[in-house]
């Protein structure tokens, strides 16, 4: 891995040499509009990357979809797609997504055939290999082509990878730009020093936020009428009391439900339950115990830190995708910004319409984790486009680590516009449950306790306010719930928010198990959640 740094390194000093600036020019795609030839859809095809998936690289253009083979040092010298490739890249996924949808409509009596796109954007801290792995090599699209609840999967791939953000944040980016190579390595040492006063400075904070996620675990294993008080907040909220009842307020099944008009309850929300076994319980509490001296020294150094330096990058990284450095900085010559794929989509819708085809596109947005701060810069940056071209059927935030404020800010003029003018769009805030959220480990808990959205709440971002709170966290949701309602208020589409009750051996449980679970499925969004006891049950039949 050291060698792969240092390669690294002189490679992009290389390249800073040669760096001249150049105008601007912001390039589209201009896909074409007709494919090749109408045919059945192959299901006994196998399915490969240039199928499903749209790749940017570190900077959000796009690049080529299979990089199967290449290591480290080769990936980073991949060429951006040209023009023409982009074209031919975006052009097949339509062509292959409406093939899907003319042979499900076959034999059936419509008007209109929907095709029904799925576009599923991933979270941070994931290498391309990872994702490759999920999709491709666990034969994901054919799951989702093949089920009852149908849709074309489409998987935006982009670079999440702790360490190479972290490497790239201190050897190359300055002030959120990037700097030529030379610069940049000469400057590093500022900032690793940076970091470690940073890290030592913030340690305090960290054991201290580390100790009351502990406080709050133990609390809810055997004195819940402890826990804090956001925690009785969200109680009272959903089910109209705070308890001091220890079964009660782990284990209601309270259901929120905001009658908005007389034919409908448009937002749900529900209080998650939490189960556990003794044998679990204790052999935790052991380990727990046991890594203690390491998470909240060394681990808790780096926790606090560097791995806040990754962070920052990787939210750079979600607004390349939409404004690449090339069209600020001028380094570059060419290349494609991943958002043009959604530009040339809704070209596509155009351009069925004004041939008059039986083609109507029904799109599903799925977000996990730092995906949903993606999909906020999505529809922002194509707020018109996504209201009045009526084809966006269904938002889906799986953990979302958008802020609270920032999201809604990006959902209420799609969903409040969209109703306006007769369409509704359904959205749907999916979390884990509250109490899993502090008690997930990493590295046999030698890490700080919590998932990457603790993590970001305590650690990396500092929010000023509740509404800067993390999306995706039971506890934030329903304590802002209300607010929520009202910055929504106009939007007739479904609202759900929803806790999964975390049951033994049944996902998800973790941040990262919401990828394991049928995400493309309708049931999986809705409420009610479902018991522990028919989790079991669902389970032995599969």
């Amino acid at each position: 891995m050291q060698n792969h740094y240092i390669a690294f390194s002189f490679t992009t000093l290389l390249a800073a040499c040669s760096a001249v600036p150049v105008p601007i020019v912001v390039k589209h795609i201009d896909a074409p509009l007709r494919c090749a030839a109408t045919q059945e859809f192959d299901f006994n095809a196998e399915r490969t990357f240039e199928d499903h998936i749209v790749r940017v690289d570190n900077d959000g253009q796009l690049i080529p979809q299979d990089l199967t083979g290449l290591n480290f040092i080769q990936r980073s010298r991949v060429e951006v797609l040209t023009q023409e490739e982009s074209a031919k890249m975006v052009s097949h996924l339509f062509c292959e997504a409406e093939s899907l949808a003319r042979t499900k409509a076959k034999g059936s009596k419509t008007d209109n055939i929907p095709v029904k796109l799925l576009i599923y954007v991933h979270g941070g801290l994931n290498s391309f290999g990872d994702t490759d792995t999920r999709i491709i090599e666990k034969k994901l699209p054919d799951q989702i082509i093949n089920d009852a609840d149908w849709h074309y999967p489409i998987f935006m791939s982009w670079p999440t990878a702790p360490v190479p953000t972290w490497a790239e944040q201190t050897f190359l980016v300055r002030e959120g730009r990037k700097v030529p190579a030379a610069l940049g390595i000469a400057t590093s040492p500022f900032m690793i020093t940076a970091d470690i006063f940073r890290t030592l400075g913030r340690y305090p904070a960290t054991a201290y936020y580390q100790l009351s996620n502990e406080i709050d675990q133990f609390a809810s294993a055997y004195w819940p009428n402890t826990l804090s008080f956001a925690w009785k907040t969200a109680q009272q909220t959903v089910c109209n009391e705070i308890s001091s009842d220890s079964e009660l307020l782990l284990n209601s099944q309270c259901q929120f439900n905001e009658l908005r008009n007389s034919e409908e309850y448009n937002l749900q929300a529900n209080l998650s339950t939490y189960k556990v076994g003794k044998w679990e319980r204790t052999a935790g509490a052991s380990l727990q115990i046991a890594a203690a001296p390491f998470r909240y020294t060394l681990f808790s150094l780096w926790h606090s830190g560097i791995a806040a330096s990754a962070w920052d990058n990787m939210k750079r990284r979600t607004q390349n995708m939409i404004q690449p450095p090339y069209y600020i900085d001028s380094r570059r010559t060419q290349g494609i910004a991943g958002a043009m794929f959604f530009e040339e989509l809704f070209k596509r819708i155009d351009a069925q319409r004004e041939l008059n085809t039986d083609l109507e596109y029904e799109i599903t947005l799925v977000g996990h984790s730092m995906g949903a701060i993606v999909l906020n810069n999505i529809l922002e940056s194509f707020q018109l486009e996504w209201v009045t071209h009526k084809a966006l059927k269904n938002i889906v935030y799986m953990a979302a680590a958008s802020n609270i404020d920032e999201t809604l800010d990006a959902l209420a003029p799609v969903l409040n516009g969209a109703s306006r003018i007769g369409k509704n769009v359904n959205f749907y805030n999916l979390t884990l449950n509250r109490v899993a959220e502090v008690s997930e480990k990493h590295l046999k808990g030698l890490v700080p306790l919590g998932s990457l959205l603790v993590s970001i709440d305590q650690h990396y971002d500092t929010p000023e306010h509740p509404l800067k709170r993390t999306m995706g966290s039971e506890v934030n949701i329903l304590s802002t719930i209300g607010i929520i309602d009202d910055r929504l208020e106009s939007s007739k589409g479904d609202l759900v928010f929803k806790a999964f009750n975390r049951c033994p051996n049944s996902p998800p449980r973790m941040h990262g198990e919401f990828n394991d679970i049928p995400f493309w499925k309708p049931s999986t969004w809705q409420l009610p959640a479902q018991t522990c006891s028919q989790r079991a049950r669902n389970a032995s039949s599969d």
